[in-house]
């Protein structure tokens, strides 16, 4: 049964005080391991004490389903499922036909690419409250729309070489975008790719700087400036080329 949690509300304490010492440090030496923040570490401290007092059956697994019911809690919900997992101690008992939807659409790209994608995909289906940038869970529809508008674009740069988006140029991106359709599939594949891309370099996942999606339908994204469709085919140099950006770029994104 679904807990209506609400913040204010006051929760019981974990009944072994001694396990949950012991796990609050293994979540202390993750949390240093993945370089969260402060502010990151105390609300999965928060949300840890939390389950530990909620469990039906002290000891057991901790049921995937009482995460998500901290969501309105602000308790560091996916970094916990992230810890939880990472230990054998999550019941996943709410794995959904998405999941295995998305594992199925990406099980023939490169395993790194594969597992970005996860980051992008567990944002848009839990959310992000933590760090920047924030976002809120999307819509079945609008993750299928949006894994299904890129996958086409995904496997040719897996068909080229490419294993990691790390390795994935702004270069290559805006040739991508300007090889849509016009119009409206132009603008959606920029709309899409931008959204992983931002999400990847929020998470530190990915060092490639995602194009500005244009305001109209009529008009490519990309960026500095996007190119008017109705201007010549040929496309427009930006004023500073980008440079291919190394694998070492991203881990020391600020």
């Amino acid at each position: 049964m679904r807990r209506h949690l609400r913040p204010g509300i006051a929760l019981p304490p974990p009944p072994d005080p001694h396990t949950a010492q012991m796990l609050a440090e293994l979540l202390a030496e993750h949390a240093t391991l993945h370089g969260w923040s402060a502010s990151t570490l105390g609300k999965a401290r928060s949300g840890l004490h939390a389950v530990l007092g909620l469990q039906d059956t002290p000891g057991a697994r901790i049921k995937a389903s009482l995460l998500r019911d901290l969501g309105p809690l602000n308790r560091a919900t996916g970094q916990l499922r992230e810890f939880l997992g990472g230990l054998d101690l999550l019941d996943d008992d709410l794995t959904p036909a998405l999941q295995n939807w998305f594992t199925g659409k990406v099980a023939d790209l490169p395993a790194p690419m594969r597992a970005e994608l996860r980051v992008w995909f567990d944002v848009m289906f839990y959310g992000h409250k933590t760090n920047a940038p924030r976002s809120r869970a999307r819509t079945q529809s609008t993750i299928r729309a949006r894994l299904n508008t890129v996958l086409p674009t995904l496997h040719a740069w897996a068909a080229a070489g490419h294993e990691s988006l790390r390795e994935i140029t702004r270069t290559l991106v805006l040739d991508a975008i300007r090889a849509a359709d016009e119009g409206h599939p132009r603008y959606l594949l920029g709309s899409c790719l931008r959204s992983i891309f931002s999400t990847l370099k929020g998470t530190r996942s990915s060092s490639a700087t995602p194009p500005r999606a244009s305001s109209s339908a009529h008009r490519t994204p990309a960026f500095p400036n996007p190119p008017n469709s109705t201007s010549s085919a040929r496309p427009s140099t930006p004023p500073n080329p980008p440079a291919r950006l190394s694998p070492h770029c991203w881990r020391s994104m600020p």
